[in-house]
């Protein structure tokens, strides 16, 4: 559903770059999110600035997830605010990449956006989110063949230290993993890491 506010933001001003993007949240009104994307996309370079398409590709996304709905337009749009520099769209495509990942190549191309997000992100929930959920691939070696836990423990522990409790279930759990083969050094990180969980999360 369609924030009025945004909407009404975009229509009451007289800007000729914005014209596309009005477009485009018209389509979105009528739930129509690929049309939406695919006008956004056409429309991304045109001289409307980083703060507007930010706006309505943030509202296309909100309405993509709600209906469920990631066709190719709407990962293009995607793609070009990441390379545009948008990391939660970095974060977002990387998440898109993986979620239908089926080789060490599509991994490793989910792995560039996470890192991108990472890298790039003010907003401490992106940066940990990303870390986290770019941890996988590495701690599974869905890229290099060869599961890495110890590198694994080490991004997740970044994550925790950004107060997120994923984060921190991970790198105990890992931690533990690396307990159970004999790195009983790994013992007190995984209590360490419990032990925030249990205090961070009623």
């Amino acid at each position: 559903h369609l924030r009025v506010g945004t909407f009404e933001f975009f229509a009451a001003r007289n800007d000729e770059a914005l014209q596309p993007w009005r477009d485009a949240l018209v389509h979105l009104q009528s739930g129509e999110v690929e049309a939406a994307s695919e006008v956004a996309a056409k429309a991304y370079s045109n001289g409307a600035s980083l703060e507007d398409r930010r706006s309505a590709i943030d509202m296309i996304s909100l309405v993509a997830v709600e209906s469920g709905s990631h066709g190719h337009w709407f990962e293009s749009l995607l793609v070009l605010a990441a390379e545009g520099g948008l990391s939660h769209c970095a974060y977002n495509v990387g998440n898109l990449i993986s979620d239908r990942a089926e080789s060490a190549a599509d991994h490793a191309l989910a792995q560039r956006y996470y890192t991108q997000a990472i890298k790039n992100a003010t907003a401490p929930s992106i940066k940990a989110s990303a870390l986290t959920n770019s941890c996988i691939a590495i701690r599974d070696g869905l890229i290099t063949g060869t599961p890495d836990w110890e590198k694994a423990v080490a991004i997740y522990e970044q994550a925790a230290e950004l107060n997120l409790a994923v984060g921190m279930f991970n790198a105990g759990n890992v931690s533990c993993w690396l307990k159970d083969k004999g790195q009983r050094e790994y013992a007190a990180r995984a209590e360490k890491w419990f032990t925030r969980l249990i205090e961070r999360v009623e």
